[in-house]
């Protein structure tokens, strides 16, 4: 699918009205009939040449001027006060070279004021050379002197804690395949790191990046203590309510609720469970995705644990940056296809898997995604295939170790169990006796047989 064709997917109708609009203002009718073709997207290139009727030229001249109109019309609505304030910083040089110093002082100073209020350090610090320079003769030259290395140091500060931010979430997708020792030093370490340079530096950008962290962190590994959190996120709502004009400010609202939602899930409290279907709503599905690629994709689960995936599954357009991501969503498309019965299908997904770039670096992932398609191949009367690709599995789980994936291990023994050619009063202990292990296997939470369920693996079919 082209670039275009992706974008105009995601535009909603108000927008394809809007711009529908003002092609036909424009008397860009073809192009306008173009937008509604793309949008519905049921005619392939050749057809919507036809029903046009306009040769390939022609075509590709609409497609660009079809890009142009809508490239524009984003740019408009992403505009908010900010730009303005950007456009005056970008013009400081012409500002104090061109006109006298009186003037430049006041817009400097009028631009220090509302820069302030928006907590923009890296323009602040242009402000402050600026006016270091036009003070380079009086007492105030050291006082932008300090301001300017305090702005530059927020800078770095800002710059640092969102490597700690994206380093936590990316350790925590690291901690939800292995939860080991190393992986929780990890985490607490990014943590504590973040919240050293939140007290060294008052900065709001700083506090936000690290109660973002803290809400989420505390939201998973101490769910006793959810009073604390809910404060935590009070805070931070007040904080982004006194940047209200801030569209940074206003994505960050939406992760706190989303932090929220997570609040009523994990917590223990029953009152807050009972509460946790405000994640239907409160997510905003179409701006939780910009930050996908850096949070945990265990959100998935968490659809599948409130009962919502059964309506419609998220489809994240980012899905294809993230291995990770690809596999649990295709863990979820396996698992609504088994509901329909149709296992056919759901070995055509597990097939797609295998053909991702580097999934065998997974290897525990790759693992459960191997010993799904055996039991998958198994209801299917594949047995020729089932024998010849066990052992191939046993070698695998060897080489990784039991322990590491024993929830594999148990699968593979109920399979095992009910493949095994002996009396059928010895087969059914056999089976008992595997299911009872596969009850007591506790899944990590990022893993494909969570997604799918115990309940599939425990009614393999006995043939």
């Amino acid at each position: 699918m082209s670039k275009l064709k992706k974008l105009i997917r995601q535009l909603n109708d108000q927008e394809v009205r809007h711009i529908h609009k003002a092609l036909v203002d424009t008397d860009a009718t073809k192009s306008a009939e173009l937008l509604h073709l793309f949008k519905e997207g049921l005619l392939e290139d050749s057809k919507i040449k036809e029903l046009l009727d306009v040769n390939n030229n022609a075509y590709y001249t609409l497609r660009s001027r079809l890009n142009d109109k809508i490239e524009t019309f984003i740019l408009e609505k992403t505009k908010n006060p900010r730009t303005d304030l950007l456009k005056q910083v970008a013009s400081i040089k012409d500002l104090i070279y061109t006109k006298s110093r009186i003037i430049s002082l006041a817009s400097l100073l009028k631009l220090e004021k509302e820069l302030l209020s928006y907590n923009l350090h890296n323009e602040l610090s242009e402000v402050y050379l600026a006016l270091r320079k036009l003070h380079i003769h009086d007492k105030k030259y050291f006082e932008y002197s300090q301001l300017y290395n305090q702005q530059v140091a927020l800078v770095h500060a800002n710059n640092l804690a969102q490597d700690y931010l994206v380093n936590y979430f990316k350790f925590f997708g690291e901690y939800l395949i292995d939860k080991s020792e190393l992986n929780q030093l990890k985490l607490d370490t990014s943590l504590s790191e973040l919240k050293k340079l939140s007290e060294a530096h008052e900065s709001n950008r700083v506090l936000i990046l690290y109660l973002c962290t803290k809400t989420f962190h505390d939201s998973f590994f101490q769910t006793n203590n959810w009073k604390k959190v809910v404060l935590d996120i009070k805070q931070a709502k007040d904080i982004i309510d006194s940047h209200l004009n801030d569209s940074l400010y206003y994505q960050f609202d939406i992760i706190f609720e989303y932090h929220l939602c997570l609040l009523y899930y994990f917590g223990n409290n029953p009152l807050l469970k009972n509460q946790a279907q405000v994640f239907e709503i409160k997510i905003r599905k179409n701006h939780i995705g910009f930050y996908y690629n850096t949070y945990p994709n265990f959100i998935l689960n968490i659809y599948d644990e409130l009962n919502l995936n059964g309506r419609s599954l998220p489809n994240w357009n980012d899905a294809q940056n993230s291995l990770l991501m690809q596999c649990n969503q295709s863990a979820f498309e396996i698992a609504q296809l088994l509901k329909k019965n149709k296992e056919k299908e759901a070995l055509e997904v597990v097939k797609k898997v295998f053909s991702l770039k580097k999934i065998k670096h997974l290897d525990k992932i790759y693992t459960d995604f191997k010993v799904i398609e055996l039991c998958l191949l198994w209801n299917l009367d594949r047995f020729n295939e089932v024998e010849s690709n066990i052992k191939g599995i046993q070698r695998l789980i060897r080489n990784l170790g039991k322990e590491e994936v024993h929830y594999s291990a148990a699968v593979l023994k109920v399979l095992i169990s009910i493949s095994s050619k002996i009396s059928p009063d010895k087969k059914i202990n056999k089976i008992t006796q595997a299911n009872q292990q596969l009850d007591a296997i506790d899944f990590p939470i990022f893993s494909p047989m969570r997604i799918i369920g115990k309940t599939f693996f425990k009614n393999l079919r006995i043939h």
